[in-house]
């Protein structure tokens, strides 16, 4: 794709003949990235260090004490990766990269594969209400990365939108659990927070308001705190990741 002056500003993608010119292209400034590495080794390499985000939403801000949504939340941290290495946790919020505010995964996402592998990003996260700085060395994408029968349900006296049972050594191994705990979700009802927020039968509950929750008791005590309305935090296991789902909390009928 050429500029007036013949300048090359993009690689054409797809472009749609019958639709007066309309068209796909990587921008020339991605893909000059790209150039040596395909040169080199025939393969594009993407820099990473090892995170599953998701965005902040504003009850997540709340359940972290944050003042307003902004940043970028860390769902999981893959083992042995730069951010692993470099002391990054699970629940960490990433605020900055080399100084520059994030605050969608999009963006930090666009930060972090504009850093060439092996150079050193400053990553500042927000962790218990406190900024912490981290070096991480930019690492390569791995190229395989991937991003029994249900115990007794229980039903509880303010509806989460959820039936949950506790986790047998049969369903952790199903699960991909490397542990025996948590509670596995029996059922989402229809048409509830839980239910609008994506949660399904067989995810595990790990935690609910950041607490581990790993017996009946345990998540009766959780919501026996809550109150209409209140937003409820929950660490879920799917997909052998882990990530954080906020739902709001109703009374029952």
């Amino acid at each position: 794709l050429l500029n007036t002056k013949g300048e090359v500003v993009g690689i054409n993608t797809a472009i749609i003949p019958y639709a007066q010119g309309i068209g796909f292209a990587i921008p020339i400034n991605i893909a000059k990235r790209n150039i040596d590495d395909l040169i080199n080794l025939g393969r594009v390499r993407t820099p990473w260090i090892g995170v599953y985000i998701q965005d902040v939403t504003p009850e997540i801000a709340e359940q972290f004490g944050l003042s307003e949504a902004k940043g970028v939340l860390v769902g999981d941290v893959v083992k042995d990766s730069p951010a692993e290495k470099s002391g990054i946790k699970r629940g960490d919020i990433i605020v900055k990269v080399n100084d520059e505010e994030v605050n969608s995964t999009q963006e930090l996402q666009d930060k972090i594969r504009s850093i060439d592998i092996e150079e050193n990003a400053k990553i500042e996260v927000v962790r218990d209400g406190k900024t912490i700085n981290f070096i991480v060395k930019i690492g390569e994408m791995p190229t395989n990365e991937e991003e029994g029968e249900f115990p007794k349900e229980k039903v509880f006296s303010i509806q989460t939108g959820l039936r949950v049972g506790k986790v047998t050594p049969e369903i952790a191994r199903e699960a991909g659990l490397p542990w025996v705990k948590g509670l596995v979700i029996t059922e989402v009802i229809p048409g509830s927070s839980a239910d609008d927020m994506g949660l399904r039968r067989g995810d595990i509950i790990l935690e609910a308001n950041r607490t581990e929750v790993s017996s009946i008791e345990e998540w009766e005590e959780v919501i026996s705190k809550l109150e209409p309305g209140n937003t409820l935090l929950l660490l879920i296991f799917r997909n052998r990741h882990t990530y954080y789902v906020p739902i709001k909390v109703e009374k029952t009928d």
